[in-house]
């Protein structure tokens, strides 16, 4: 694991890709595909095209099976507060507070078999949708 400085050009590879949000304070978590990603100042900003949430958030296993549509489609977040590690397959992890109360995985849009398990499909989710 490698502690990096996170950029744009980092993460412009993302677009098309996925970010799931673990949020550990409030014991949610949300999923969707990234629309467009940009740092403004000192912001981390992430645009969905569509974007789930989950409060099945204890399953352990992945992430979990009960998603519902949402409205929210833009998330921001305080920089350079996150702990940034790149890791195999080209997946990126953000940790945010001293307890790493919220986590952020971008998963590139193309990210092989070993992490398709991982990204959720959006005929999964209520009230989206099966095709963009």
């Amino acid at each position: 694991m490698q502690i990096l400085q996170l950029t744009e050009s980092m993460l412009t590879p993302f677009v098309g890709g996925q970010l799931e949000i673990m949020d550990h304070k409030n014991f949610c978590a949300y999923c969707g595909e990234i629309e467009s990603v940009r740092i403004i100042r000192d912001f981390l900003v992430v645009k969905f095209a569509w974007c789930a949430s989950n409060d099945d958030n204890g399953n352990q296993q992945g992430l979990g099976t009960n998603w519902t549509s949402i409205n929210k489609l833009t998330y921001s977040w305080m920089l350079p507060e996150g702990i940034i590690s790149k890791e195999y397959g080209g997946r990126i992890t953000v940790g945010f507070g001293m307890r790493l109360v919220e986590l952020l995985i971008f998963l590139p849009k193309e990210c092989g078999p070993s992490y398709e398990e991982y990204r959720l499909n959006r005929s999964q989710v209520k009230g989206l949708d099966a095709v963009p």
